[in-house]
């Protein structure tokens, strides 16, 4: 064979390795695939309900923080675990570019709820953040810059806000 046609099945194999990774990467994973290695022992759970399309004025927003030993605790975990994520394989290349911040809050563009959930190992050790917003991402320490992910059955995912939203009301 001539160089030329060694270059073009080096290159198809690359390629192909490539797709194969992407396609593996970006597989359905439940919250204890996508970050293993957390204990998780309490969790800080923030949910904002915004009532109508583009406004941030009529948000409401619960906040409630519950360990392992509560009763609500299983109730929330087996939601929680309940979700199924996507991870696109453009992450890979934005762990490597400097991370960027917008501290300017938005609205979003339905009715809907963002939900910040900070888990921590019960030593006030965060291991793990997960943000709802238009998108879903989770931050763990070590990492560059929060993760994009997304959530496979979006019917579900809004079942599981309303339900965060209903455990994060104040005890009565």
């Amino acid at each position: 064979m001539d160089r030329k046609k060694v270059l073009y099945i080096a290159l198809m194999v690359v390629l192909v390795a490539l797709l194969l990774f992407g396609q593996w990467y970006k597989r359905p994973l439940g919250l204890d695939e996508l970050v293993p290695d957390v204990d998780a022992r309490s969790v800080s759970l923030t949910v904002t309900f915004y009532p109508e399309e583009g406004e941030t004025d009529g948000a409401q927003q619960r906040t409630r923080t519950l360990t392992a030993e509560e009763d609500d605790w299983q109730t929330l975990w087996q939601q929680l675990s309940s979700l199924e994520f996507r991870r696109p394989p453009t992450n890979l290349i934005q762990q490597f570019l400097p991370a960027s911040e917008s501290k300017k809050e938005k609205a979003p563009k339905t009715q809907s709820y963002a939900c910040l959930l900070t888990v921590s190992d019960g030593t006030d050790t965060e291991v793990l953040t997960l943000v709802c917003r238009d998108s879903w991402s989770y931050d763990t320490p070590g990492q560059r810059s929060p993760i994009t992910c997304y959530v496979t059955d979006q019917t579900q995912c809004g079942a599981v806000l309303e339900s965060l939203w209903d455990l994060a009301a104040p005890a009565a």
